[in-house]
């Protein structure tokens, strides 16, 4: 019974984890369907090689990243890679989130 309770936690916080991802993967979706008109934007598709980013949409990328998940992105965090997909947004908000408590 006891392994069964442990797995059943685990795979809850797995779910969790996945759930809150998915949350935030829409709403980058969301806030990037504004700059792409009707592109159907890949989670691992890089936005800079679309030809749609310039300097002002990076400036607005990390802007609504600070203010949607209330977040500091720091300088160290301004490593293009971290922005090039919608997974890599997804990763590092969720890594700033943990380190933010």
């Amino acid at each position: 019974t006891t392994m069964l309770v442990r797995f059943i936690h685990s795979q809850r916080a797995n779910y969790t984890k996945w759930n809150k991802c998915m949350d935030i993967k829409a709403e980058i979706k969301q806030f990037l369907s504004r700059f792409f008109n009707d592109y159907n934007l890949r989670d691992d598709e890089d936005i800079f090689s679309l030809g749609f980013v310039n300097s002002l949409f990076a400036m607005q990328l990390v802007l609504f990243v600070e203010r949607t998940f209330q977040l500091s992105i720091e300088n160290e965090d301004l490593a293009i890679d971290n922005f090039r997909t919608i997974n890599a947004l997804a990763s590092l908000i969720q890594r700033k989130k943990v380190l933010a408590g």
